[in-house]
């Protein structure tokens, strides 16, 4: 179940116990009936609230097989007790797979009821066996009420929780693109078409909470086939979204899932997504790019064998020179080991004539047998190299459990802070603009959302300290030194951690800011597009800021390249990041227009007009690698659109000029402007 969080720990000495106490039955066995008042319903071990009144107590309970799972099955009263407020169902945690069947009457024997992530389940369980004891030989599904817009979904969707149920049909537009877990599971999260034209520029952000509230939640726990689908894709039932789907209704980590029976028939419709990449550097600019490889090792958790790592290795080697254009310095996170940074850099010289050198150091995390993870860097020797190189571990109060390949580096009383330390590179990158660029780039991988965030926040704000004291001891050094932080900082654009970098008295930029609002993420979580692989920039150097770009050609695709067209899609479930620096200076246009689709043009005198940059859903534009001066900027709308002054004179300054929205009007605005005045005049004719 989405891998059931900590279950390699928790599950083995639930496992344990039982073992040591009871008869774990994963074979159905005969068993005698049981007398009423030896057995617990299942609607009184739900209860009417957000979680059991039974839990950590031992019940035996009865019901009807309704769907099956590769860790356990879904457990209804088939009759209720009539209570609309009350579930019915349960879930049933056997951990291996059971020998249930759907539609079997099972009864389950001193059972411990458990509130795993807030759901309802029972584990640890004494035997499993059949009986003929059920009150009938079917459940009938209840009808799912229609997701509303803003609504809580436990208010909505609790009394529902494990039972079997029917969507009167299903039509939305896929905002979590279907998402394969190490279990099998693949989820999708989808928005219901009605409720699509709430989200502004079509797209729901973390910060959205009453869109991404409404999203709805398909899984495959149950053996139904989910289409591999990319974010914007329809998703619909049979007969146009009308046919009515049955499934089981489960609360996994959070949220409501739909997991629809074998056999159900969905149909797909595919959206538009570009096929993005990014720009080149010439002889007169250089890129920085942050990439997460998404566990490129040999661990037993990632890829040990070796064809699928030489093929994942090939796809990742593919687009670094394809899609990130043969980027100049590029930061990797989950790198697994050293090796594995060198075999790269190797492929990329070998196939590709790139002339890339690795750079890594091993650290805590690299020495992990199932999941090793190490920061690393490509530089392309042919336009840099490397001054200094070192990762810095910093000491902490707080025991985080970070392995030790010897002693321990911190005074007594104190801990590591980084499984995955920075990585700092001081580097020196040549072009046309004469002396070289010199600079420092420190590349992180903090510490995950994924478990405890009251443990994983307070843990990232340390390190966000620690590499704050990094660059305040570089800028100490040389005020005028140039300095970046990158990598995948595991926090959200407007997050804490990255507010202590951003903030006086470092003041660093976040190269993202410049982005338009609908283009600023590179992860896509429970169906909420959110930032959290950043470049971070000394405030000097965003005068040189010539272009900005989050590459998005993995975190909207279906994970693992499913149904993509080209192996240089979805690689990794983050999209890296790109920046772009012209030493000698530029100048960048941020601008909205107010309405989507507006083809702005920039003239500059004796250059010939550029038709640079089109409208997004949310009237956004962006004009990259400008000069300075004196430009005319042109508006061309759609015919339905109206601009006062479709031509404005612009000094652009060095850096990011941004625009004022120019005066536009919607034809329908200014018709019902006109019926307005023309009116009150024919009312007024018409008097005696």
């Amino acid at each position: 179940m989405m891998q059931r969080l900590a279950n390699a720990i928790t599950s083995a000495i639930f496992a344990l116990a039982a073992a040591a106490a009871f008869s774990l039955a994963n074979a159905v066995t005969a068993a005698p009936r049981l007398s009423g008042p030896d057995l617990t319903p299942l609607y009184a071990i739900q209860g009417a609230g957000d979680s059991s009144p039974l839990a950590r107590q031992r019940v035996t309970t009865l019901g009807i097989v309704t769907g099956v799972t590769p860790e356990g099955f879904y457990l209804q009263d088939p009759t209720g007790d009539g209570n609309p407020q009350t579930s019915d169902a349960l879930y049933v945690y056997t951990r291996t797979p059971p020998a249930t069947r759907p539609g079997q009457c099972v009864l389950v024997r001193n059972a411990y009821v458990q509130e795993f992530y807030a759901k309802t389940e029972l584990s640890q369980i004494g035997a499993i066996e059949p009986s003929d004891a059920c009150s009938a030989s079917t459940v009938t599904p209840v009808d799912l009420p229609s997701v509303r817009l803003g609504a809580d979904p436990q208010a909505q969707f609790e009394r529902y929780e494990g039972m079997l149920v029917r969507l009167a049909g299903l039509d939305g537009y896929v905002h979590g693109p279907a998402k394969g877990y190490a279990s099998g599971e693949v989820e999708i999260a989808l928005l219901d078409a009605k409720l699509q034209p709430a989200v502004r520029g079509g797209r729901i952000f973390h910060t959205d909470a009453p869109q991404q509230a409404a999203l709805q939640y398909l899984s495959n726990l149950l053996g139904a086939e989910l289409p591999a689908v990319n974010w914007g894709d329809r998703i619909f039932s049979a007969d146009e979204g009308r046919a009515p789907l049955i499934g089981v209704l489960d609360y996994n980590f959070g949220k409501y899932q739909f997991l629809p029976l074998p056999g159900t028939d969905l149909r797909v419709e595919p959206g538009a997504l570009p096929d993005e990449s990014a720009a080149a550097a010439s002889e007169s600019d250089f890129t920085v790019c942050t990439f997460n490889l998404h566990g490129l090792g040999r661990g037993a958790e990632q890829l040990p064998d070796p064809a699928a790592y030489d093929a994942a290795a090939a796809r990742h080697a593919r687009f670094i020179a394809e899609t990130l254009a043969g980027c100049t310095l590029i930061g990797l996170q989950e790198t697994g080991a050293p090796a594995d940074a060198e075999a790269l850099a190797r492929r990329l010289v070998e196939e590709y004539d790139l002339p890339y050198i690795a750079v890594a150091l091993p650290g805590p995390g690299t020495f992990d047998p199932d999941f090793p993870l190490t920061n690393s860097f490509l530089l392309r020797s042919d336009r840099a190299k490397m001054l200094a190189v070192y990762s810095p571990q910093a000491c902490t109060d707080q025991d985080y459990d970070v392995p030790l390949a010897g002693r321990n580096p911190c005074p007594p009383g104190q801990f590591p802070l980084f499984d995955r330390p920075p990585l700092v590179l001081d580097a020196a990158v040549s072009g046309a603009w004469g002396e070289d660029f010199v600079l420092r780039v420190v590349n992180n991988h903090w510490k995950s959302k994924a478990g405890d965030e009251s443990v994983n926040a307070p843990r990232r704000m340390e390190q966000a300290r620690s590499i704050a004291a990094i660059v305040q001891e570089r800028l100490n050094d040389d005020p005028a030194a140039h300095v970046i932080v990158l990598g995948d900082l595991n926090d959200f654009y407007d997050g804490p951690a990255l507010g202590l970098l951003t903030a006086t008295p470092l003041g660093l930029v976040n190269a993202l800011s410049y982005l338009a609002p609908s283009d600023r993420y590179t992860y896509i979580y429970n169906g909420a597009s959110q930032a959290l692989d950043h470049i971070l920039i000394s405030p000097n150097m965003v005068q040189l800021l010539s272009r900005v770009d989050a590459v998005h050609n993995s975190a909207d695709l279906a994970s693992g390249g499913a149904g993509q067209d080209k192996d240089t899609q979805a690689v990794s479930d983050h999209d890296a990041v790109v920046v772009q620096f012209r030493p000698e200076g530029a100048a960048t246009i941020a601008g909205n227009a107010g309405f989507a689709n507006i083809v702005v043009g920039l003239e500059r005198e004796g250059r010939p007009m550029q038709f640079v940059a089109v409208t997004d859903r949310r009237g956004d534009f962006r004009i990259w690698d400008s000069m300075p001066g004196a430009v005319t900027l042109h508006y061309w709308p759609p015919a339905w659109l109206e601009i006062e002054k479709p031509s404005v004179q612009v000094q652009l300054v060095p850096g990011v000029t941004t625009l004022d929205p120019p005066s536009a009007r919607h034809h329908s605005a200014i018709l019902a402007a006109h019926a307005a005045a023309f009116v009150p005049s024919i009312i007024a004719a018409q008097e005696p």
